[in-house]
């Protein structure tokens, strides 16, 4: 066994989680070492462990982008169809009063 936060599946959730949040980034990748591991685990666990960061960051940030876009995709037609209503209603209220009353 290489790391025993990887050992089970629920602890290496954890320690996943735990690498997103930026609690264990250097212990983790420090436990590792090419004197006491052969290169190709060295070079695919720090493949995995940033790969793995950098995906699950973008997926966070695409999510937020497209909440932001949502809201402000309904709050642009909630606005222009106020705005049609108010323009009908004061083209309305124009036609139907004359001008030489205004004055």
């Amino acid at each position: 066994m290489y790391m025993l936060q990887f050992s089970s599946v629920i602890t290496a959730g954890e320690c996943l989680f735990a690498l997103i949040s930026g609690d264990e980034i250097f212990a983790t990748l420090s436990f590792i070492t090419t004197e006491d591991h052969p290169m190709a685990i060295f070079i695919f666990s720090r493949i995995y462990l940033i790969s793995f960061m950098t995906i699950f960051i973008f997926a966070i940030a695409n999510l937020f982008v497209a909440l932001i876009m949502d809201s402000y995709e309904t709050v642009k037609v909630t606005t222009s169809k106020h705005y049609v209503s108010v323009c009908h209603a004061r083209r309305t209220f124009l036609t139907k009063v004359h001008f030489s009353e205004l004055c």
